[in-house]
This record gives structure tokens, C-alpha cells and sequence, in this order.
């Protein structure tokens, strides 16, 4: 309790010591390891996997242990290890979603969209889920279903360059060329740094009649 209250005042050090001193009392503490995971972040994820080891292997059928093992691992790129954790984790909580999403997301890090695919069919409907369909079916080059799902995704709230630019691409690999070229454009007013977006845009954008004088 004290950690969070420390990470919500802004005071990380003092929240990172807090969860330490929990972990050093019960070291199977999931909220101690889920909070000082995710204060650390990915560019310390291999910090915490030595407790998140130990942990898992103290605790084997707990799904919510294994999933966080594998979430970690994902984070650390250790893509092969991460895809053991979850789907371990699965086998434990079969109706995990959530563990369903991340395994997803190991697969197609991993180049492999069927299994993505999948994964992903007996998840319930969400945004996360269209958009790692989208994903999953572009990475498949299956753009008229990429199609479908990415713009579930927007239609559901999610409007990052990331969704705009792959239902754009994946419009523009249908040949409609003026919806891709919109996407393309909402995208970079998000982030303007996307020379790649830019150029793909630039080769779509029709010239105007005083350029073409």
C-alpha cells in the first residue's frame, strides 16, 4: 500500500524500495511483482525476472504468476520463453483473455499469424482483439479482413497512428487509394515524425493544378 501511494505521488524511488521490502517479506507478492513491473518498465524488465522466476516456481499452477512471467519475458524479447509462460498460463485459466491477447501478440512478434489467428478466436470481442486480428491478418496478407478489423478498432476509440497506419496500408493494398490517403493524413497530425508515412502519402496525394502548371 505504501509503494502505490509513493508511485502515486510521482516518488518512484521510494515506491521501487516499497515494493522491494514487500517482495523481501512474501516473494510470491503478485501486486508487489505487478507494481515493480510496471514501474520498471521494459528498459529494466530484467530486474524483475529473477523474482518472477522464483516466484512461478514456487507458485507453478498459478495463472495470474505464469502470465506475468510471460509478459515480462515479452517485454524482454525473449519471445521463445514468454510463449511457454502464456501458454502454460492458458492451460491454467483457459478463459483468460487477456492471457489469450498476449500470447497473440508473442506469435506474431514471433512471424507467425496462423497461430495468432489462432489464439485469437476464442477470444471475446474487444478493441484489443481487432486490433491484433488486423495485425494478424496483415501480417497473413489478408487485407480485406485486415480491413475489417483495424476499422473496428477505430470505430472503437482506438485512432493511433498505429491502427491508422495499418488500415490505411491495408486499404492501399485494396487500391483505395483516397481512404488510405485520409488515414495516412489523420495519422500524421497525431505524430508528424513518420517520414515513412509521409512518403507513402506523398506518392498517393493527387497534384494540385498549380503544380502540375
Amino acid at each position: 500500500a505504501r509503494g502505490a501511494v509513493a508511485e502515486a505521488a510521482g516518488q518512484k524511488k521510494i515506491a521501487e524500495q516499497q515494493y522491494r521490502a514487500a517482495l523481501a517479506g512474501e516473494s510470491t507478492s503478485f501486486e508487489a511483482l505487478a507494481r515493480l513491473l510496471g514501474l520498471l518498465g521494459p528498459s529494466r524488465v530484467s530486474e524483475i525476472l529473477p523474482a518472477l522466476e522464483r516466484a512461478v516456481a514456487r507458485m507453478p499452477d498459478s495463472p495470474r504468476h505464469q502470465a506475468l512471467l510471460g509478459e515480462a519475458q515479452l517485454a524482454a524479447r525473449n519471445y521463445r520463453a514468454a510463449e511457454t509462460s502464456l501458454t502454460r498460463a492458458l492451460q491454467l485459466a483457459p478463459d483468460g483473455d487477456a492471457i489469450r491477447l498476449s500470447l497473440s501478440r508473442v506469435h506474431l512478434m514471433q512471424q507467425q499469424p496462423a497461430r495468432a489467428l489462432s489464439v485469437l478466436a476464442d477470444a471475446r470481442p474487444s478493441v484489443d482483439r481487432s486490433v491484433l486480428l488486423g495485425s494478424a491478418y496483415s501480417a497473413s496478407g489478408d487485407w480485406n479482413n485486415a480491413v475489417t478489423h483495424l476499422q473496428s478498432a477505430l470505430d472503437g476509440g482506438r485512432a493511433t497512428p498505429d491502427v491508422l497506419n495499418g488500415l490505411g496500408y491495408a486499404r492501399l493494398k485494396l487500391g483505395q487509394h483516397q481512404q488510405a490517403a485520409d488515414l495516412f493524413r489523420r495519422s500524421l497530425q497525431l505524430n508528424p515524425s513518420q517520414p515513412e508515412i509521409r512518403k507513402l502519402l506523398g506518392g498517393l496525394a493527387p497534384e494540385s493544378p498549380r503544380a502540375a502548371k
